[in-house]
């Protein structure tokens, strides 16, 4: 058990890496160098995407003759809109990438990931937001990645959120 001033002193230490983070970022940014992309994966080459979270509810998605279908927890057509904006994050840019085998993953929301994605095989761990520009860290092949957080909200979307549409029923009847 953490004696108080332990637990003060890994929280100000947690602040710290952050607001260095921070800092580096914000120079990284004026000299004005392009963000790279997250991976070198195509979206149009993904064919399967899971979403697992801390409650280990998991949405499976397959991609079959060129139509999305969702595969748990129901099996249905999935939405395409929802997911075409989902397989942006392969090629999002990249404002930090550091070595993960290195760092304190709890300071980054890593040592137990909010969210997982895997597209294909590549497996996406999301952790926490850094403070100054509110992008998200992901762990990918090894390294702590700092994107826009602009995919999380897909990550926490309910699984009938990924349902494409239904048709609407036709009727017995004719209206003349």
């Amino acid at each position: 058990m953490l004696s108080r001033r332990s637990k003060i002193n890994l929280a100000l230490s947690t602040l710290v890496l952050l607001l260095a983070t921070g800092v580096y970022l914000a120079s990284e940014t004026d000299v004005g160098e392009e963000p790279v992309p997250l991976t070198g994966i195509k979206p149009e080459d993904i064919t399967q995407i899971r979403i697992k979270d801390r409650q280990g509810r998991l949405i499976g998605l397959e991609k079959r003759d060129s139509e999305w279908f969702m595969t748990s927890p129901y099996r249905t057509r999935a939405d395409a809109v929802r997911i075409s904006g989902l397989l942006r994050i392969a090629t999002t840019p990249t404002y930090l990438r550091l070595p993960a085998h290195n760092l304190d993953l709890d300071g980054y929301g890593l040592a137990a990931p909010i969210a997982f994605l895997y597209l294909n095989d590549a497996e996406f761990a999301f952790g926490s937001t850094e403070p100054v520009h509110r992008r998200r860290y992901v762990r990918v092949d090894g390294r702590i990645n700092l994107i826009d957080d602009g995919f999380y909200h897909h990550l926490m979307a309910k699984p009938e959120g990924f349902v494409a549409e239904p048709l609407p029923q036709k009727s017995e009847g004719t209206l003349d």
